[in-house]
């Protein structure tokens, strides 16, 4: 039996490694966690059908996963560095580096990671297989923690939590509906552009996965009118196909706000998301300066 990592359509990390940092390179900067996600799928010209296949932690597509560790893994080896929440910049080094240095240099920072995990009580050799680590990149920590909240509020409470924050974000007259058979219209609110506001209605999907195209189709069939304005917001991810239905030709496109895009938006109106602010300081010691205390050769040192 295949494991992920044998998975058709993806290489192994040290070729993806590569593969990601040319496509990396061929953005403009800086570049956003989803345009590098798109510029590697095209890369290795991955089918819908690969392209949708679900991560193990059920929150990501297998392709979006190894994408994202690879991220990690540019900026551990100095290749790009993150310059904002899902906003990557090339670093002067990472514009130049050969795919024997990437190969190297994070060879050696995994040898270097097992060296210090092997010195730890119960640690296991192989404790940085992907298939058992978490990210270690910041950013992800923390919407991790967050995504794990939310999945254990009940529907309603989802609902609700919606509602204030669509309230946040400028839209009035939000209501929770609730209905059953509705067609999965969990509430409605109204968004004023200038003189004019528009209906929109908008769905909750408390997801621990993906949504797929026949959930935003079904959404669509349930709205008053196909081109109203729909928003359907999830704990977790929107496959491709999803994205395509979403934009059918001839209508207007729904909205869609995966995990990812909910914990920026929690984050950026303060809704259960406090941040703090910290200073990091880099010390580097300066030997030729503690050298000036030597004493001249030949004389006699005492011990202190």
């Amino acid at each position: 039996m295949s494991t992920r990592r044998e998975w058709a359509g993806l290489p192994l990390y040290p070729e993806l490694h590569w593969i990601t940092l040319k496509s990396i390179r061929g953005l403009p900067m800086p570049a956003t966690n989803e345009e590098i996600n798109e510029a590697v799928i095209a890369a290795l010209d991955l089918t819908a059908e690969q392209q949708d296949v679900p991560a193990a932690n059920g929150r990501q597509t297998e392709a979006g996963y190894r994408v994202a560790w690879c991220r990690s893994d540019l900026k551990a080896v100095g290749a790009i560095e993150n310059v904002g929440t899902g906003l990557w910049q090339l670093t002067d080094e990472g514009a130049k580096m050969s795919e024997e240095t990437v190969r190297r240099r994070h060879k050696d920072n995994r040898r270097l990671h097992r060296t210090s995990q092997s010195g730890k009580s119960g640690a296991r050799p192989d404790a940085t297989d992907r298939a058992n680590s978490r990210e270690t990149d910041s950013e992800r920590d923390w919407t991790e923690d967050l995504l794990d909240r939310l999945l254990v509020m009940s529907p309603a409470a989802f609902e609700e939590l919606s509602k204030r924050l669509l309230i946040a974000t400028g839209f009035e007259d939000v209501e929770v509906t609730g209905r059953s058979g509705d067609g999965g219209i969990d509430g409605t609110a109204r968004y004023r552009f200038s003189l004019i506001s528009v209906p929109v209605y908008f769905q909750c999907k408390r997801y621990n996965g993906s949504v797929g195209p026949k959930t935003v189709r079904e959404f669509r069939g349930a709205l008053p009118s196909p081109n109203d304005r729909g928003l359907i917001i999830t704990t977790g991810t929107f496959t491709k196909s999803a994205k395509e239905a979403a934009t059918p030709p001839g209508y207007l496109p729904l909205d869609l706000i995966d995990g990812m895009g909910l914990c920026e938006l929690l984050k950026e109106r303060r809704l259960g998301v406090e941040v703090r602010q910290r200073t990091v300081e880099d010390v580097i010691i300066d030997p030729r300066y503690f050298d000036r205390f030597e004493k001249p050769s030949g004389r006699s040192r005492g011990t202190s």
